[in-house]
């Protein structure tokens, strides 16, 4: 639920012109922040930083509004969120780790036996790979309306059941929607518009030493993109 409290305040934000978007969140941001909390109970007990979890809260919220083309929170009159360069590392652990096992376990018991022969081939095929971590591209193309965005969210699930790092990426805004927990590819990969393959993420920086903690990139979309944004992150 907090999720989608979440979203719903980055819909309002970007498209109904809230009046008085701070009340809003004084009023709320217990509960669009509930899953942090348990989290941060779950690691650190009954003392835990509040501050650092709204913080973590605004900056997925700020996030959401920025793939579907907004702006940041300090437009809408609100303190934006604190990214310190210095903790980038430890809050993309703390975001791409923030899921609840249990309701991930249950979604794959329930769900996986559902599928049809492809679909099922598909998925053990991928995480076959993830978890000998042998590395691979694959491409799952079909018809629309065939289950391909199930699958996927199926394949997320599955990599962070056992509390590793699925990142979800798309090659637009609302693509990145569909996907639990995603972004923009452009945003995540900080690709950069060049004649040859080239990302701004540095070696040993924040960001990139996230990816090296991540079993599986989802990208959604992926032939909407330029093929030097695909050789960048290949």
């Amino acid at each position: 639920m907090p999720v989608q409290l979440r979203q719903l305040f980055a819909i309002m934000l970007h498209t109904c012109d809230l009046s008085q978007p701070m009340q809003v969140w004084e009023k709320h941001k217990d509960s669009l922040c509930e899953d942090f909390r348990h989290t941060a109970e779950l690691m650190d007990g009954p003392v835990f930083n509040s501050d650092l979890i709204y913080n973590n809260a605004l900056i997925i919220i700020e996030d959401i509004v920025l793939h579907m083309g907004g702006n940041h929170l300090s437009f809408f009159g609100k303190p934006g969120p604190q990214r310190q360069e210095q903790n980038g590392f430890a809050q993309g652990l703390f975001r791409d780790r923030n899921y609840n096992v249990a309701e991930l376990t249950e979604l794959i018991e329930t769900n996986v036996p559902r599928l049809v022969a492809d679909q099922r081939y598909a998925f053990d095929s991928i995480m076959s790979t993830v978890h000998e971590g042998r590395g691979g591209i694959f491409f799952l193309d079909a018809a629309g309306g065939t289950g391909k965005t199930f699958i996927l969210n199926l394949l997320l699930a599955r990599v962070r059941m056992d509390n590793k790092i699925a990142m979800a990426v798309a090659s637009s805004g609302i693509a990145a929607i569909l996907l639990k927990g995603g972004r923009t590819a452009h945003s995540t990969i900080n690709l950069m518009a060049t004649d040859s393959p080239m990302c701004g993420i540095k070696r040993g920086t924040d960001q990139g030493n996230l990816l090296k903690e991540t079993k599986l990139i989802m990208w959604d979309k992926a032939t909407m993109s330029h093929k030097r944004a695909l050789e960048t992150v290949d």
